[in-house]
């Protein structure tokens, strides 16, 4: 028999696996109706119980201790069985219910294709939930279903279910090409052209971050790969696209031969991944991403 005890302890746990993902109580304040003063009364009931002290507060937030650390390994297994929970509804219809899919700008663009009408008419009670954002959510805890990005996961309940390898360039549009002409060597380009950055790229590559290192005119910044892509249209500068979405009505620098690879690793929770609606979606990008960078090998 559990004990108003225990049930306050489960509202300390979550209240302080809630700050420690936001490193704000205001934040999780507002976003759960509730006030400051509760979150620390439930954390501070929590601390006592334990004799441990879970939360530093400073000029930069709330910080989580070593111990709490510890501790919030627990809370994890309880939010992924709250999450759980949600989809537990939805197995009794083989393909129904929501997936919910997270991926990066940078690869927002290969999860629509033209096979995703056939797709969803041939199973209309299914619902997507697409989600992108500068990083994944937190899978551990299935704040996702499946998530699409450039590095491996980091939590053993994380499995990779495909990878693909997909190549970056410089490109040019003609309209640029028109103005200013193009690049006869790395030097010409440094010296005398104009460049366009998405954040992230210097730390996606030593070629990238070389490049801008050395480029005396970088003329626009970006956090988007889709904005990116439309200034390079427009003639703004030349910049770094993976080949598929670059290759679309722009000039690849081939002459300069710059490029490198970057793996694309497809991921699911361990404990959900064989769910039959879950099973699907997986299926489905792994054929947009075979459309998009070629069977593997």
């Amino acid at each position: 028999m559990i004990t108003k005890k225990d049930i306050t302890k489960l509202e300390g746990l979550l209240y302080l696996y809630a700050v420690s993902k936001s490193k704000s109580k205001r934040d999780v304040a507002e976003k759960l109706g509730t006030t400051i003063d509760t979150i620390n009364k439930y954390i501070r009931e929590l601390e006592n119980e334990q004799k441990t002290k879970f939360l530093v507060c400073n000029g930069r937030g709330s910080i989580i201790t070593p111990e709490a650390r510890r501790i919030l390994q627990l809370s994890e297994d309880i939010v992924k069985t709250f999450r759980e929970l949600d989809n537990f509804a939805y197995e009794a219809a083989i393909f129904a219910g929501t997936v919910r899919v997270a991926t990066i700008d940078a690869l927002a663009d290969y999860l629509t294709s033209l096979r995703l009408f056939e797709f969803m008419r041939r199973y209309p009670d299914l619902s997507i939930e697409m989600s992108i954002d500068s990083h994944i959510p937190d899978m551990s805890t299935l704040e996702a279903d499946i998530c699409l990005d450039f590095n491996p996961p980091s939590n053993h309940n994380v499995v990779v279910m495909g990878t693909k390898k997909v190549r970056f360039g410089l490109f040019a549009s003609q309209q640029y090409a028109d103005e200013y002409g193009l690049p006869k060597s790395m030097e010409d380009l440094c010296a005398n052209h104009r460049l366009c950055l998405k954040e992230g790229q210097i730390e996606a590559s030593k070629e990238a971050a070389d490049l801008f290192k050395n480029a005396k005119y970088v003329v626009y910044k970006t956090n988007s790969l889709r904005i990116l892509r439309a200034v390079i249209s427009k003639g703004i500068g030349i910049g770094i696209c993976p080949y598929p979405l670059g290759s679309e009505n722009l000039i690849h620098l081939r002459n300069l031969n710059f490029g490198f690879i970057k793996d694309i690793y497809l991921m699911a929770h361990k404990d959900t991944r064989n769910m039959p609606k879950i099973r699907l979606m997986l299926d489905y990008i792994t054929g947009i991403l075979d459309d998009n960078f070629g069977k593997k090998k």
